[in-house]
């Protein structure tokens, strides 16, 4: 993977660090380091031709700006930059909040760190939603912070597995709060500045913005955003990444839904001239595929379609690899595509998506419980495996388990349970689990999405959560920004947005949502997608023998061999085949690389 690595404390050294980044490296990537004081602090980028980064040096301090920043030319960038590195180059403490501010007030997917070696000091700080993950580790081999978790577990020789994150991730899809995969190593969460102590090889960690989406809503039911106002907001923020991307080409991954195609028109609207991508998998093009042709003939924009083959064995051990088992392998056909945009597009493309839309623009409000025991009980029984058997595959009690989710869930801010979804939705699930995914895309290219940024997703949130019910919102934003692709049908649905069919699939989910958890599930034991699966033969052969590979370390191997003989859904099987590749791969930390 591309990115930002930092190390400090006396046993830091370029050696162990270049060591350590081999750990991430890929064909094509390349290191440059920014920052090298033995015994002190040595920095470095990682990245392939085409990924985005800054650097201003002075000396040997230097601030490094991993991603991008959309509200801001590349000239004032740097000026921004230089002007922030000297101020933290005279009083490293007294700029901390100087850089917060900063940071609060952009637009962007970027982690900035100013290091100041002869100060002893450094700062790294992160976008107010978190979009690039950093992960986090201090022991008595010194501080890391790093891109990518294979780093922080090579340099900081952090081998042991936090089981209960692994116990989450086959619950939830992920691991909750800032829980890693490593015990020892969390991750940064949204919205934070790490000021690190060279010299004692420490670090202090602060939020410098909070989200507490009860007070939003509370704030929102004063406002007066109109949903003109949203359209051009976003449209603003589509020209701003066209502006920030320059003569870089644009392809927007199109599908049948709807974030995509409103993705696709802000663009168009903002006068990118972007190509339009889409992907099929299997011998024939689907009612996907055939929708988002017609979308892009209404807005007028290019549509190429690239036909997948079946994902491979090798595919799905390659994303276990590559995102350190935090993408599940359902979808490691994704590889494929990227790199299928990249041979048409070239590595400097910028890979637009409509992730977000599905988020901000609907209202997630959840309906009244009676305490967080009852959340807890809601979002166990939506669990990719029931919390049982996941406790008893890592080798914790139940009891535990269930009580290390239910604090996480009690530190919410929101004090009314309506909102406890919303913070699920939009926090845990976001930033735990599907930026996972766009940090996927770009290991292979730049990815962005005009929904996460940070000033069209605050006015989002001045909008009352009741006015994005049953899609009614997002109906007015998508005919406001072009009434021809809002009259298609979503795939989904199979009516247009507004449409009776569509308010009828939206009420009728919203019922559904509404009876209790028993009915609920066994409802959904009724629909295909929550009965055993049809693994293809070469897979279950495949995951039989990984399991017969498995040692008495992480999972427990008479219920894992138990469980392999069992039925499984598809979402099981791929979060247990994820785990498990990240298990046994995990030590094998060699790549490719070109040092700079």
């Amino acid at each position: 993977m591309p990115g930002f690595a930092l190390v400090a404390g006396e046993r830091s050294n370029r050696a162990d660090f270049t060591d350590a980044a081999l750990s991430m490296m890929r064909p094509g990537l390349a290191l440059e380091i920014v920052a090298d004081v033995p015994g002190v602090a040595v920095a470095g980028v990682s990245s392939y031709d085409g990924y985005p980064w800054t650097l201003v040096a002075s000396g040997d301090d230097c601030a490094a700006l991993d991603g991008g920043v959309y509200d801001l030319t590349s000239p004032r960038l740097q000026a921004d930059l230089g002007v922030l590195l000297e101020q933290f180059a005279a009083n490293p403490a007294g700029t901390r909040i100087a850089v917060e501010r900063w940071a609060r007030a952009r637009d962007g997917d970027f982690i900035l760190a100013l290091i100041c070696p002869r100060r002893e000091a450094a700062l790294v700080i992160n976008d107010t939603l978190g979009r690039l993950p950093v992960y986090m580790g201090r022991n008595d081999r010194g501080v890391v912070l790093a891109r990518e978790l294979k780093f922080a577990r090579r340099w900081g020789s952090f081998d042991e597995p936090d089981r209960h994150a692994v116990a989450q991730s086959l619950i939830f899809g992920w691991p909750l709060g800032r829980r890693t995969f490593a015990r020892g190593v969390s991750r940064m969460r949204e919205a934070t500045s790490v000021a690190v102590d060279l010299k004692r090889a420490d670090f202090d960690v602060r939020s410098y913005h909070a989200w507490n989406f009860e007070e939003l809503d509370k704030a929102a039911s004063q406002s007066q955003v109109r949903c003109g106002e949203l359209a051009e907001a976003f449209i603003g923020r589509c020209h701003a990444q066209t502006r920030w991307a320059a003569n870089r080409p644009i392809a927007v991954a199109l599908s049948g839904g709807l974030d995509s195609r409103a993705a696709l028109a802000g663009f168009v609207r903002a006068g990118a001239h972007p190509s339009a991508v889409t992907f099929v998998r299997g011998d024939s093009a689907d009612r996907e595929s055939d929708l988002a042709r017609r979308v892009a003939g209404v807005l007028g924009a290019p549509h190429f379609v690239h036909r997948l083959a079946a994902s491979t064995w090798e595919d799905f051990e390659e994303l276990a690899d590559i995102r350190d088992g935090n993408n599940y392998i359902g979808v490691a056909f994704m590889c494929r595509f990227l790199e299928a945009v990249v041979a048409q597009f070239g590595r400097h493309v910028c890979y637009v998506s409509g992730d977000g839309g599905d988020r901000i623009l609907a209202d997630l409000r959840g309906h009244s419980l009676h305490s967080i025991d009852a959340f807890v009980d809601l979002r166990l029984s939506k669990a990719i495996w029931p919390h049982e058997i996941a406790s008893k595959l890592v080798g914790i009690s139940t009891s535990e388990l269930v009580d290390r989710v239910k604090e996480h869930f009690a530190s919410y801010p929101e004090r009314s349970s309506v909102y406890w979804g919303p913070h699920f939705e939009l926090l845990d699930r976001c930033w735990n689990g599907l930026f996972d995914g766009e940090e996927r895309n770009r290991a292979y290219v730049w990815s962005l999405s005009p929904f996460y940024c940070q000033s069209f997703y605050q006015l989002c949130l001045k909008v009352p959560w009741g006015s994005k019910r049953h899609h009614s919102l997002y109906a007015e934003f998508m005919r406001a920004l072009d009434p021809g692709a809002a009259r298609l049908p979503n795939a989904s649905w199979g009516g247009a947005l507004g449409s009776p069919r569509a308010r009828a699939t939206a009420v009728a989910r919203d019922a559904f949502d509404r009876l209790p958890i028993p009915i609920q599930t066994h409802i959904k034991s009724r629909l295909s997608a929550y009965r055993p699966a049809a693994i293809p033969r070469s897979h279950r052969v495949r995951f039989q023998s990984l399991i017969a590979t498995l040692d008495h370390g992480l999972f427990d191997k008479s219920a894992m061999t138990a469980l392999g003989r069992s039925a499984m859904t598809q979402a099981q099987f791929d979060s247990l085949t994820t785990a498990i590749l990240y298990e046994t791969r995990r030590s094998d930390v060699a790549g490719s690389s070109i040092l700079a």
